[in-house]
């Protein structure tokens, strides 16, 4: 059975313009099946970025565009099977590609989706939502909040957890390791506590997170 799931890139086109573009993969979209691609694109893409500035010794250093993140993840995505993300469309023949910053909308409408992931490149955040089969569809996963990927190893065999949560782990360091944060949390100094953005960038719902020692 097939783990569907969308990748939403956004933040600068390639001509500094706002962009957003969403690509739907139909296997493997568990965490251990999109993170380690997400962050291969990430690392290739700042690689690409740090050659082209010392080059021609741009004074203004150019970040990865939404485009070049977008060809990388579909070239990650890709092996003998053949390509294992595409460009998604929104049902009327338009593909899914926006003019604009993220907003929910661009999440489209496919019911059966299990897993959601944004690459935001303004803010270098990747957040998790989903989690698996609920019926919720994206908007309302979207609503839910974040989730921690490395709940998904609870929902196998006892016998392939620990494994499983190894990967995961392994994972989020490499997304970490591209300078790119993994559903951050935001400190509250007022309460001196931990709070996790749980919600959309537009609203910026702040739902309490206790922090374990």
């Amino acid at each position: 059975m097939s783990t569907r799931s969308i990748i939403v890139i956004t933040g600068d086109g390639k001509h500094g313009n706002a962009e957003t573009i969403r690509l739907y993969k139909h296997s493997d979209g568990y965490p251990t099946g999109n993170l380690p691609i997400i962050a291969e694109a990430l690392t290739k893409a700042k690689e690409q970025c740090k050659e082209i500035n010392e080059r021609f010794q741009i004074v203004n250093p150019r970040g990865p565009s939404v485009e070049q993140v977008t060809g990388l993840l579909i070239g990650s995505a890709t092996d003998s099977y053949g390509m294992g993300a595409r460009l998604d469309d929104d049902g009327d023949g338009k593909t899914a590609v926006y003019n604009e910053k993220f907003k929910p909308k661009h999440l489209g409408n496919q019911g059966d989706l299990e897993w959601i992931y944004i690459v935001n490149l303004d803010n270098n955040t990747v957040k998790v939502f989903g989690g698996g089969y609920t019926g919720d569809g994206p908007q309302r996963a979207y609503k839910k909040g974040v989730v921690d990927p490395r709940d998904y190893a609870n929902q196998l065999k006892d016998e392939y957890q620990a494994n499983e949560l190894q990967e995961i782990e392994a994972a989020i360091k490499a997304v970490e390791e591209t300078g790119f944060k993994l559903n951050p949390r935001k400190k509250d100094r007022k309460k001196n506590k931990t709070t996790e953005i749980a919600s959309n960038e537009a609203t910026h719902v702040l739902v309490p997170f206790k922090a374990t020692a």
